[in-house]
Protein backbone atom coordinates (compact mmCIF):
# COMPACT_ATOMS: atom_id res chain seq x y z
CA UNK A 1 0.00 0.00 0.00
CA UNK A 2 1.59 3.38 -1.38
CA UNK A 3 2.57 5.72 1.85
CA UNK A 4 -0.43 8.63 2.49
CA UNK A 5 0.29 12.00 2.80
CA UNK A 6 -2.16 15.09 2.44
CA UNK A 7 -0.82 18.75 1.86
CA UNK A 8 -3.48 21.06 2.82
CA UNK A 9 -3.13 25.55 2.36
CA UNK A 10 -3.90 27.97 5.15
CA UNK A 11 -7.29 28.39 3.45
CA UNK A 12 -8.21 24.43 4.18
CA UNK A 13 -7.91 25.07 7.97
CA UNK A 14 -10.76 25.26 10.07
CA UNK A 15 -12.12 28.65 10.29
CA UNK A 16 -12.15 28.20 14.04
CA UNK A 17 -12.68 25.07 16.98
CA UNK A 18 -13.30 27.54 20.08
CA UNK A 19 -11.56 27.54 23.12
CA UNK A 20 -10.48 24.40 24.24
CA UNK A 21 -8.75 25.18 27.32
CA UNK A 22 -8.16 28.73 28.96
CA UNK A 23 -4.69 29.03 27.29
CA UNK A 24 -4.76 28.39 23.66
CA UNK A 25 -6.95 28.78 21.11
CA UNK A 26 -7.65 29.09 17.19
CA UNK A 27 -9.62 32.72 15.38
CA UNK A 28 -9.45 33.68 12.35
CA UNK A 29 -7.02 36.30 11.19
CA UNK A 30 -8.82 39.33 10.77
CA UNK A 31 -9.80 40.43 7.22
CA UNK A 32 -7.14 37.32 5.92
CA UNK A 33 -9.24 33.95 6.05
CA UNK A 34 -5.89 32.42 7.85
CA UNK A 35 -6.17 30.82 11.13
CA UNK A 36 -4.19 31.96 14.08
CA UNK A 37 -3.14 30.17 16.88
CA UNK A 38 -3.13 32.41 20.30
CA UNK A 39 -1.17 31.61 23.51
CA UNK A 40 -1.77 32.73 26.88
CA UNK A 41 0.93 32.56 29.27
CA UNK A 42 0.52 29.96 31.66
CA UNK A 43 2.31 28.04 35.08
CA UNK A 44 1.12 24.85 34.03
CA UNK A 45 3.22 22.17 32.31
CA UNK A 46 1.33 21.39 28.80
CA UNK A 47 2.28 17.79 28.37
CA UNK A 48 -0.95 16.30 26.13
CA UNK A 49 -2.01 16.49 23.28
CA UNK A 50 -5.06 14.13 21.43
CA UNK A 51 -7.24 14.87 18.33
CA UNK A 52 -11.12 14.29 18.82
CA UNK A 53 -12.45 12.33 15.78
CA UNK A 54 -14.73 13.18 13.37
CA UNK A 55 -13.26 16.53 12.12
CA UNK A 56 -11.67 17.51 9.26
CA UNK A 57 -7.73 16.44 8.80
CA UNK A 58 -6.98 20.47 8.72
CA UNK A 59 -9.15 20.95 11.37
CA UNK A 60 -7.76 17.80 13.50
CA UNK A 61 -3.99 19.09 13.07
CA UNK A 62 -5.02 22.77 14.62
CA UNK A 63 -6.70 20.52 17.72
CA UNK A 64 -3.71 19.07 17.91
CA UNK A 65 -1.41 22.11 17.33
CA UNK A 66 -3.33 23.70 20.36
CA UNK A 67 -4.03 20.53 22.50
CA UNK A 68 0.34 20.23 22.64
CA UNK A 69 0.69 23.25 23.55
CA UNK A 70 -1.87 23.40 25.96
CA UNK A 71 -2.89 20.58 28.11
CA UNK A 72 -1.69 20.42 31.41
CA UNK A 73 -0.28 17.70 33.82
CA UNK A 74 -2.60 16.32 36.20
CA UNK A 75 -1.00 15.36 39.41
CA UNK A 76 -3.85 15.44 41.82
CA UNK A 77 -5.30 12.34 40.04
CA UNK A 78 -2.17 10.31 40.67
CA UNK A 79 -1.46 10.10 36.95
CA UNK A 80 2.42 11.39 37.09
CA UNK A 81 4.62 12.68 39.27
CA UNK A 82 7.60 14.68 38.44
CA UNK A 83 10.15 12.58 38.94
CA UNK A 84 8.44 9.40 37.41
CA UNK A 85 7.18 11.24 34.66
CA UNK A 86 10.51 12.16 33.51
CA UNK A 87 11.52 8.49 33.77
CA UNK A 88 8.84 7.65 31.52
CA UNK A 89 9.90 10.02 29.32
CA UNK A 90 13.70 8.60 28.76
CA UNK A 91 12.05 5.50 28.88
CA UNK A 92 10.42 6.02 25.71
CA UNK A 93 13.06 7.94 24.31
CA UNK A 94 15.44 4.26 23.98
CA UNK A 95 12.15 2.09 23.92
CA UNK A 96 9.99 3.72 21.08
CA UNK A 97 11.44 3.01 17.67
CA UNK A 98 10.01 6.11 15.74
CA UNK A 99 11.62 8.43 18.42
CA UNK A 100 15.01 7.04 18.06
CA UNK A 101 14.56 7.71 14.30
CA UNK A 102 13.67 11.25 14.58
CA UNK A 103 16.36 12.10 17.63
CA UNK A 104 18.85 10.56 14.46
CA UNK A 105 17.52 12.43 11.50
CA UNK A 106 16.92 15.42 13.02
CA UNK A 107 19.85 15.30 15.58
CA UNK A 108 20.90 19.09 14.25
CA UNK A 109 17.20 20.53 14.85
CA UNK A 110 15.51 21.36 18.26
CA UNK A 111 13.38 18.28 19.51
CA UNK A 112 11.27 17.62 22.37
CA UNK A 113 9.50 14.95 23.87
CA UNK A 114 6.48 14.79 26.17
CA UNK A 115 3.22 12.31 27.45
CA UNK A 116 -0.56 13.41 27.64
CA UNK A 117 -3.29 10.94 28.99
CA UNK A 118 -5.42 9.80 26.40
CA UNK A 119 -8.34 9.01 28.38
CA UNK A 120 -8.58 5.46 27.73
CA UNK A 121 -7.57 4.32 31.22
CA UNK A 122 -5.30 5.30 33.68
CA UNK A 123 -2.04 3.35 31.89
CA UNK A 124 -3.25 4.71 28.42
CA UNK A 125 -1.38 7.27 27.33
CA UNK A 126 -0.13 9.40 24.28
CA UNK A 127 3.34 10.22 23.37
CA UNK A 128 4.26 12.99 21.45
CA UNK A 129 7.59 14.10 20.18
CA UNK A 130 8.22 17.52 18.56
CA UNK A 131 10.58 18.93 16.07
CA UNK A 132 11.32 22.58 15.19
CA UNK A 133 12.51 22.59 11.82
CA UNK A 134 13.94 25.68 9.97
CA UNK A 135 12.33 28.42 12.45
CA UNK A 136 9.59 28.27 10.71
CA UNK A 137 8.13 24.50 10.81
CA UNK A 138 6.44 22.68 13.87
CA UNK A 139 6.59 18.67 13.04
CA UNK A 140 4.72 16.39 15.41
CA UNK A 141 4.32 13.09 15.68
CA UNK A 142 1.71 11.24 18.03
CA UNK A 143 1.71 7.49 19.25
CA UNK A 144 -0.60 5.58 21.32
CA UNK A 145 1.26 4.17 23.83
CA UNK A 146 0.63 1.90 27.77
CA UNK A 147 3.30 2.87 31.14
CA UNK A 148 3.92 0.75 33.55
CA UNK A 149 1.58 0.77 37.03
CA UNK A 150 4.35 2.86 38.69
CA UNK A 151 4.01 5.34 35.55
CA UNK A 152 7.60 5.59 35.23
CA UNK A 153 8.55 3.61 32.16
CA UNK A 154 6.87 2.78 28.48
CA UNK A 155 5.68 -0.58 28.45
CA UNK A 156 4.64 -1.22 25.06
CA UNK A 157 3.37 1.21 22.09
CA UNK A 158 0.00 0.56 20.68
CA UNK A 159 -0.46 1.73 17.18
CA UNK A 160 0.85 3.30 14.51
CA UNK A 161 2.06 6.87 14.80
CA UNK A 162 0.76 9.46 12.72
CA UNK A 163 3.18 13.11 11.72
CA UNK A 164 1.09 16.64 11.48
CA UNK A 165 3.86 19.62 10.08
CA UNK A 166 2.48 22.80 9.83
CA UNK A 167 4.62 26.30 8.66
CA UNK A 168 4.10 29.08 10.81
CA UNK A 169 4.39 32.18 8.88
CA UNK A 170 4.21 35.15 11.45
CA UNK A 171 4.57 35.31 15.40
CA UNK A 172 3.69 38.21 17.43
CA UNK A 173 4.42 38.32 21.15
CA UNK A 174 1.95 39.99 22.95
CA UNK A 175 3.63 43.23 25.58
CA UNK A 176 1.87 40.88 28.63
CA UNK A 177 3.32 37.45 27.31
CA UNK A 178 2.42 35.08 25.31
CA UNK A 179 1.79 35.09 21.32
CA UNK A 180 -0.29 34.68 18.27
CA UNK A 181 0.76 32.21 15.22
CA UNK A 182 -0.09 32.48 11.97
CA UNK A 183 -0.09 29.24 10.02
CA UNK A 184 0.78 28.65 6.57
CA UNK A 185 0.59 25.37 4.50
CA UNK A 186 0.29 22.24 6.86
CA UNK A 187 0.94 18.48 5.99
CA UNK A 188 0.04 15.18 7.56
CA UNK A 189 1.21 11.52 6.82
CA UNK A 190 1.36 8.04 7.85
CA UNK A 191 3.78 5.62 9.06
CA UNK A 192 5.09 4.16 5.70
CA UNK A 193 5.68 7.65 4.68
CA UNK A 194 7.53 8.04 7.86
CA UNK A 195 9.91 5.32 6.61
CA UNK A 196 10.49 6.88 3.13
CA UNK A 197 11.95 9.69 4.97
CA UNK A 198 14.14 7.68 7.04
CA UNK A 199 15.39 5.77 4.47
CA UNK A 200 16.43 9.20 2.68
CA UNK A 201 17.86 10.51 5.90
CA UNK A 202 15.59 12.65 6.76
CA UNK A 203 14.85 14.46 3.55
CA UNK A 204 11.32 15.32 3.66
CA UNK A 205 10.75 15.80 0.06
CA UNK A 206 10.85 12.35 -0.35
CA UNK A 207 6.92 12.28 0.48
CA UNK A 208 6.75 15.61 -1.49
CA UNK A 209 6.99 17.82 1.45
CA UNK A 210 9.16 20.58 0.06
CA UNK A 211 10.03 23.61 3.30
CA UNK A 212 11.15 26.75 3.04
CA UNK A 213 15.11 26.59 4.36
CA UNK A 214 16.30 30.01 4.34
CA UNK A 215 13.30 32.27 5.87
CA UNK A 216 12.84 31.83 9.65
CA UNK A 217 10.17 33.39 11.09
CA UNK A 218 10.66 36.43 13.23
CA UNK A 219 10.49 35.24 16.91
CA UNK A 220 9.40 32.03 15.99
CA UNK A 221 12.18 30.62 18.55
CA UNK A 222 11.17 32.90 21.71
CA UNK A 223 7.23 31.45 20.88
CA UNK A 224 7.89 28.17 20.81
CA UNK A 225 11.17 28.28 23.47
CA UNK A 226 8.04 29.77 26.12
CA UNK A 227 5.48 26.78 25.26
CA UNK A 228 8.38 24.34 25.98
CA UNK A 229 9.44 25.98 29.49
CA UNK A 230 5.46 25.43 30.08
CA UNK A 231 5.84 21.92 29.85
CA UNK A 232 8.77 21.49 32.38
CA UNK A 233 9.79 18.07 30.39
CA UNK A 234 13.61 16.63 29.65
CA UNK A 235 14.93 18.08 26.51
Amino acid sequence: MPHSITKRAASDACASFGQYDNHWHAVNGVGKGVPTLSHESSSHAAIHCLVPSGLRPACRLLVCLALCMSAVMNTSCGRFGDANYRQAVESGRSTIETVAEMEQVFADFPIQHFIGHSGGGRRAMTWNTEVLLHDRYILTMQVPIAVDRSLSRVDEVLGEPNFWIWEVVEVQLRPGGGSSQKIGQNWDFDSEAWARVVEHGGELQAIGVHLIEDRPVTDFRTSQNEARRQRQVPR
